[in-house]
């Protein structure tokens, strides 16, 4: 079995996939490959046995189904691939860091009170805000499973006071908690980690949803592998 609140980050860039959109196969080909034995390791490490096949929920999420105590979440941008492995239901995004046309899609899926915290920070933040916030926002739906189609309105992140290291790094072993957005689900708190990555010219942002609040659960997170 997992150890309770085991939370393992792993991240990788691959060499020659192209930046540019469309991309072809090759990164989620590769993508699932490298998870695949990230996942193989783990079973192994916690005497788990084999993994048993891929489930898919109603809105498409990937598990290995509520008896099974491995979760594992999936994302993957321009060159790179990001793993999170729980003993809990897990969300993790990988979004490239450019903030383009955050005004017009913060206006068309955030919430009033989302706006409202975009808008309250200075003018030459708001395009790093906006990609921190719809990363949440996008690890938050992974972590519920419930897909986009839902609208990014429904469930709502809410701000303590509290900021968070953002430091940029190239190793997410040392992944802050977010304290100043959270969420709840079904009565529960969930918890944000992010952090800004840098690879070739490029910065990605990485965000991880969770039910675990503290940081300790970080500290023997996966390195970029």
């Amino acid at each position: 079995m997992l150890p309770e609140r085991t939370l393992d980050i792993y991240l990788n860039f691959f060499e020659g996939i192209p930046m540019e959109r469309p991309r072809p196969d090759t990164l989620r080909t590769a993508a699932h490959a490298w998870a695949q034995a990230h996942l193989e390791a783990a079973c192994a490490a916690h005497g788990l046995g084999a993994l048993p096949p891929v489930q898919t929920g109603v809105h498409g999420k990937p598990s290995f189904g509520d008896a099974f105590p491995l979760h594992f979440n999936l994302s993957h941008s321009g060159a790179g691939a990001a793993l999170a492995i729980s003993d809990a239901p897990v969300g993790i995004d990988l979004e490239g860091h450019d903030g383009r046309r955050w005004e017009e899609l913060s206006q068309r899926f955030f919430s009033p009170e989302e706006q409202a915290f975009l808008n309250a920070q200075p003018v030459e933040a708001r395009p790093k805000t906006f990609i921190l916030l719809w990363t949440c926002k996008e690890s938050l739906y992974k972590y519920i499973g419930c897909g986009l189609s839902q609208g990014l309105s429904r469930h709502r992140l809410q701000f303590d006071d509290t900021d968070a290291d953002d430091t940029p790094a190239t190793d997410p072993a040392g992944l802050p908690r977010l304290t100043k957005v959270r969420a709840s689900y079904e009565a529960r708190t969930l918890y944000f980690y992010s952090r800004l990555v840098s690879y070739g010219n490029r910065l990605y942002r990485l965000t991880v949803c969770s039910p675990w609040q503290t940081d300790v659960y970080f500290n023997n997170a996966s390195s970029v592998s």
